[in-house]
């Protein structure tokens, strides 16, 4: 599930031809989610029964994510462990919740992979002296990067497929009517977002114990709310 991809190459993440609609933000210092879903899925029963509950989870997986976040010591991208100290400061994280057909397009377009996939992270940094880099002869790109450290800002956008999570959960759960359907659908969607979040702070899986090491977060995160 290492389905991320960089940003830096100031990429459209957003098809003209997909519809959007806001679906809520919410806070936990020093993060702040932007969330919208694709407008298709408003039609959707099965979406619209779960709306409450997945805003509501949404925002407790933040908080507890903020948490492991800093007791874990996460924030060491390009050093953004100093925001922690400033409560002027705020990390933006864009959670998208979309189709197959979105989530498909977005795939074959980025990653030459024609399916569709779970989810899709699009980190608005690389590592700090990837960055740094980049930015040490350029004085005007360097003082943005120094701002950023301070004030905050963007840390990527993270794609969420409804379709597949849910294709997913029923073929191990048939009865998609019973409350634990709902809760396993839930709890892989909130997995996802996790998942991603880890990624849009460093966090990668190339090698075991990397890959260890994301489980492990995602538990401590998700323990908390599931």
């Amino acid at each position: 599930m290492n389905n991320t991809l960089n940003l830096s190459q100031e990429i459209d993440i957003e098809p003209t031809e997909t519809a959007w609609a806001d679906w809520f933000e919410v806070d936990h210092f020093p993060f702040t989610v932007q969330a919208s879903v694709e407008e298709a899925l408003l039609t959707n029963p099965a979406f619209n029964s779960l709306q409450p509950v997945l805003k509501s989870k949404f925002s407790a997986l933040l908080a507890a994510f903020a948490d492991t976040a800093k007791t874990e010591h996460l924030m060491n991208i390009h050093g953004l462990a100093e925001t922690f100290a400033s409560h002027e400061s705020s990390w933006d994280f864009e959670w998208m919740l979309c189709t197959n057909e979105t989530i498909q397009a977005w795939n074959t377009t980025y990653r030459q992979k024609s399916t569709s996939t779970d989810v899709l992270s699009f980190p608005a940094f690389e590592a700090e002296a990837t960055l740094l880099a980049a930015t040490e002869e350029d004085p005007l790109a360097m003082a943005f990067f120094n701002q950023q450290k301070q004030t905050g800002g963007s840390l990527g956008t993270i794609v969420v497929s409804w379709d597949y999570a849910f294709q997913a959960v029923q073929a191990d759960e048939l009865n998609t009517q019973t409350a634990t359907f709902q809760e396993k659908l839930i709890a892989y969607i909130l997995e996802r977002f996790c998942h991603g979040c880890l990624h849009l702070l460093g966090q990668h899986h190339e090698t075991q114990e990397q890959y260890d090491r994301v489980i492990s977060l995602q538990s401590i995160t998700l323990t908390k709310l599931i």
